[in-house]
């Protein structure tokens, strides 16, 4: 997963830093970004227990006795973003990001991978965000274990996540993608700081929709007054939404979108630049309305994005069985 960073134009009082990192290229099928912008200076946290508490309990979709539990793992919100702590080969605890723009169930960050001397068996072609496909290693993982829940060998993409984190317990190791969770329902509820699976399942209804998965991503329908779009679910993306460029000239605004910067690749390439403004109208998704919320236009979007900032609000389980997500209330 490719790293970019996004250096504000401002006048020096209101620098922002935005973090895209492009999803898996397969076949040449670019992936979503993900945002995240660094938080306030805080004392630094302590770390947390291996893999935090986790909690075990019937699943309310049980039908059996033989149903497996639903596994409740603390979630925190670490530089915009939802973070877990995991074990790798048995070490850490290591802080990582849940990101549905993820089309991979594990990326790793570089440093680890060395310190922990995993092996590599492979490679994938991954984007760099400014057009440029390049070859990333995929390295073997014997037990990746998450709320007290080995999840057994993985394949994980590595990258150098080292510049887009915080620094001791914050520092965030690696990204956990949907996929890791493939055939269940997951629910990453930020208001009550859970991250829970399997959950029960879903049924179609007013905040609970159908997903499509192109590229392996999720999207849903949304709207912003007599416009609508198939978007990209982000967790990874801390702003609130980002449309494309394109659209700049044709949603009614606040005011003047304005340059807030550009992306850059890891290795200093130049990107897209990036506006940002406030919508005059009303972003609507899964039966919620969100008013006059403040968004990005990208360059090299390809489609509208819901983000990290606004998705916090709920708590979001995606049923990656039946691909239904339901987005429960503020």
């Amino acid at each position: 997963m490719a790293v970019f960073v996004l250096i504000s134009a401002g006048n020096g009082s209101s620098w922002r830093v935005l973090v895209l990192a492009a999803g898996l290229f397969v076949g040449g099928l670019a992936g979503p970004l993900a945002t995240q912008e660094p938080p306030a200076p805080v004392e630094p946290a302590q770390p947390e227990a291996p893999a935090g508490p986790s909690v075990h309990r019937a699943s309310a979709s049980a039908s059996s006795a033989e149903a497996a539990p639903t596994i409740v793992t603390p979630l925190r919100t670490t530089g915009g973003q939802l973070s877990v702590q995991v074990l790798v080969n048995g070490a850490g605890p290591y802080l990582f990001t849940l990101d549905s723009g993820s089309g991979m169930s594990v990326c790793l960050d570089a440093e680890l991978a060395e310190t922990l001397g995993l092996p590599t068996v492979g490679e994938v072609l991954n984007s760099d965000g400014s057009g440029t496909v390049v070859p990333r290693a995929l390295v073997g993982i014997d037990h990746f274990v998450l709320g007290g829940h080995d999840f057994g060998a993985q394949q994980a993409l590595v990258a150098d996540y080292r510049f887009v984190s915080g620094s001791g317990a914050d520092r965030v190791m690696g990204i956990l993608g949907l996929p890791l969770f493939d055939g269940g329902v997951v629910t990453l509820d930020a208001p009550r700081e859970e991250l829970r699976w399997p959950d029960a399942a879903l049924e179609l209804g007013e905040h609970t929709v159908r997903y499509t998965t192109p590229g392996g991503i999720p999207e849903i329908s949304m709207r912003v007054g007599e416009r609508s779009w198939r978007g990209v679910v982000d967790t990874g993306f801390s702003g609130t939404a980002s449309f494309p460029d394109s659209l700049r000239g044709v949603l009614e605004l606040a005011g003047e979108a304005r340059v807030v910067g550009e992306a850059r690749g890891p290795n200093g390439a130049r990107g897209h630049k990036v506006w940002g403004a406030t919508l005059a109208g009303t972003l609507e998704f899964a039966g919620h309305r969100v008013d006059a919320p403040e968004v990005y236009f990208i360059e090299s979007r390809r489609a509208p994005y819901l983000g990290g900032q606004l998705l916090r609000r709920y708590a979001l389980s995606f049923d990656t069985r039946e691909r239904l997500l339901a987005v429960r209330g503020e």
